[in-house]
């Protein structure tokens, strides 16, 4: 299953980028390549810029690859390598997205990004937040600071709490899009720059408990 889910990431990405080659001449000479709080766009780039964008899905799958199962210290824990293939390949679909997002805004389509965008994005941090605590420490996936990569308990308290945290965060981050509604953009962002804050402080006070 993790073989053919593999070979159907990697051929979605190279259609995609195929679909870029194909596209390039019909766009207009200047794509967006960046959204503001409010989901407006507030920079453009050149219309080649989308070849770049094209490669975000390749990099995505080569930084997962098993370069990072044996260099950062994941191991052969099932979970761990479970965790790690299903978030490539999430993350690696949401950058084919946001490539085709960035083609319908450049043709000015009818796309609602202030929708899609947060509920894409919430659905991830839940995803996120369910598998979390089953998150073995490591190198490169999970809340990684000084105290939780030393002390075992304290990452799995530290992952506890921080899958709670994703999870009420995602939640907002979908509401965020159906709501559409400026304040409440900002509102879940300080929420998140909050809560970023907080889980690395809670570690810290828990690896102090510890001594």
């Amino acid at each position: 299953m993790n073989k053919i889910r593999k070979d159907i990431i990697w051929i979605l990405s190279i259609l995609s980028y195929i679909g870029c080659i194909i596209i390039y001449p019909s766009l207009p000479k200047e794509i967006p390549i960046h959204w503001n709080v409010a989901w407006e766009i507030d920079n453009w780039a050149d219309k080649k810029y989308i070849f770049l964008i094209g490669l975000f899905p390749f990099i995505i799958l080569l930084i997962f690859d098993d370069y990072i199962r044996f260099k950062h210290n994941i191991g052969n824990n099932k979970k761990q390598i479970k965790v790690k293939n299903i978030l490539k390949s999430i993350t690696a679909l949401l950058m084919i997205l946001l490539n085709w997002i960035t083609v319908a805004a450049a043709f000015e389509l009818d796309v609602n990004i202030k929708l899609l965008i947060p509920f894409v994005i919430g659905s991830i941090f839940i995803f996120i937040g369910n598998y979390m605590p089953a998150l073995k420490s490591n190198y490169f996936m999970g809340i990684r600071n000084p105290w939780t990569l030393s002390n075992d308990m304290v990452w799995r308290k530290t992952h506890k709490a921080g899958g709670y945290m994703f999870i009420v965060i995602g939640f907002l981050m979908v509401l965020m899009g159906f709501l559409q509604r400026n304040m409440i953009n900002i509102a879940v962002f300080a929420v998140l720059m909050i809560s970023i804050i907080g889980i690395n402080l809670y570690s810290y006070l828990i690896y102090r408990k510890t001594k």
